[in-house]
């Protein structure tokens, strides 16, 4: 989240804008933003006084008023805290002339309630309201901004204003963008610390939600604190096809025009879509919190934000107006789930386990051998199913092949070239030959490397099971190789 505060608080402290805005699927989590800029603003600019969240509906603004004032009188800028005021161009010059908070910067948090959709005419009007704050700016000792969150059509108030031919009232890319979601530090943050690998469940959580709040309330209401994936992966195929969150979003996603249905049937066949032409199409995808942007090379890709959210659109595709065969016949467990940050720490792990193995055998075997012996000499593979025994004539071998692949072997010792089912015997090999109990224990854990290294090669998920124990074994090989070199 601290991208999108740095950028209003530069944008601030520049006077580049008095309004941000920031618009955002229902539930994605906007109004906790809200409450973190609250938190985080003072401790960069001296002086600053937030008033809000305040939430406001379009029908009516004089609540709004109401509460400016009083916030104003609250903190004792103002003596009067009951004008007869209805109107916000109004309420900015009476504010002028009767607050007394020189060289302040004030920053009042809006929240925008509900699905304004289908009112561009009505957000049209605040938001223009809004801005006519900017017309008594030189009027005023202090600085007052806005901040506002919620959920609107973009593209049909942009063609509002331009048959209004009104000056549009924010500038994509400058005070305007889409929110992304929590981020994994905020997630992290909603599991209690004591929570067992807290850090990768929220990573999970984040990459299967894309960050939206309410998913992920529901998923820890629903099978709690502690990571268990199997229990997750069951409870997010349920929730999605009915809940809180889900009953909402496929509300408001049957309303999207047909042209963005069509967008979306595409999305669902290919899974990615390469970004052209059509930015307005785009725009809902992004907006609703369906898709986000990939690059590729020089490319863009638009794909799905989470497996959650691709589960909810395939599970109520009828509802959606979707009708293509080609969707209809999937059956939604089929996909895949798209969890890379479980699969990059266990091959993290993998590769610091293995390559820690590697390069502490060649240490042994270096101490050990004679001055003139290559460094596997001596050592078999103990396959019986292979015709090659010698361990170092199998690694010459394979060396040989990747070479006939194109490979290039010049950047790799021979000890890369052996597999990790034979790192593994040969560890155990010199436990047995140079007494070395621990190594044994090594060698014969190490084999269970082998079967969570090919599942992790083969785009298979792995459990917090595997997991753990990969983090074991890499706990036993720094231990036993630390205190057994000799």
């Amino acid at each position: 989240m601290k991208s999108w505060t740095d950028d209003i608080v530069q944008k601030i402290i520049a006077q580049k804008t008095t309004q941000y805005f920031i618009n955002g699927a229902p539930g994605s989590g906007k109004s906790y933003a809200l409450q973190r800029l609250k938190h985080d603003v003072p401790e960069y600019i001296a002086g600053t006084i937030i008033f809000g969240p305040f939430h406001i509906s379009l029908a009516s603004y004089q609540p709004y008023c109401q509460w400016v004032i009083q916030s104003f009188y609250d903190a004792s800028y103002l003596d009067d805290k009951n004008p007869h005021i209805h109107d916000i161009a109004e309420l900015w010059e009476w504010l002028s002339e009767e607050v007394d908070a020189p060289n302040k910067t004030v920053i009042l948090l809006l929240d925008i309630e509900g699905n304004t959709t289908h009112s561009p005419q009505q957000m049209a009007d605040f938001f223009s309201a809004l801005r006519s704050l900017d017309t008594t700016n030189h009027k005023r000792q202090f600085k007052l901004h806005h901040v506002l969150t919620g959920y609107w059509d973009h593209v049909a108030l942009e063609n509002h204003y331009q048959t209004t031919h009104i000056s549009f009232p924010y500038t994509v890319g400058h005070n305007y963008r889409l929110w992304d979601g929590l981020t994994a530090e905020d997630i992290k943050n909603l599991i209690p610390q004591e929570s067992l690998n807290r850090d990768l469940y929220a990573d999970v959580l984040y990459e299967i939600t894309g960050g939206h709040a309410q998913m992920i309330i529901e998923i820890l209401a629903n099978i709690g604190y502690e990571f268990k994936l199997e229990h997750l992966l069951h409870s997010i195929h349920t929730l999605a096809q009915s809940s809180i969150t889900t009953t909402q979003l496929v509300a408001v996603w049957k309303e999207l025009p047909q042209s963005v249905i069509v967008l979306l049937t595409d999305l669902l066949i290919h899974r990615s879509l390469p970004i052209n032409a059509n930015s307005s199409l785009y725009h809902y995808l992004l907006s609703n919190g369906i898709a986000s942007f990939k690059q590729i090379d020089q490319q863009n890709y638009l794909h799905f934000k989470g497996w959650y959210i691709e589960l909810m659109i395939r599970y109520h595709q009828g509802e959606l107006r979707i009708i293509d065969e080609r969707v209809g016949k999937l059956t939604p467990s089929d996909i895949l789930p798209q969890i890379q940050s479980l699969n990059f720490e266990a091959y993290r792990l993998v590769y610091d386990i293995e390559n820690a193995a590697r390069n502490l055998v060649v240490i042994m075997l270096s101490i050990h051998k004679n001055l003139n012996e290559t460094l596997l000499n001596g050592f078999t593979r103990n396959n019986p199913k292979s015709d090659d025994d010698e361990l170092s004539i199998v690694a010459d071998n394979q060396r040989t092949l990747a070479d006939r692949r194109g490979l290039n072997i010049a950047i790799n010792p021979i000890i890369a070239y052996i597999s990790t089912n034979d790192l593994a015997n040969l560890i155990e090999d010199i436990g047995y030959k140079y007494n070395l109990n621990q190594w044994k224990i090594v060698g014969k854990t190490m084999k269970d490397v082998k079967d969570i290294r090919n599942a992790v090669m083969h785009n298979q998920l792995i459990d917090e099971i595997s997991l753990n124990k990969l983090y074991e074994l890499q706990s036993q090989i720094y231990s036993a190789f630390t205190n057994n070199l000799s």
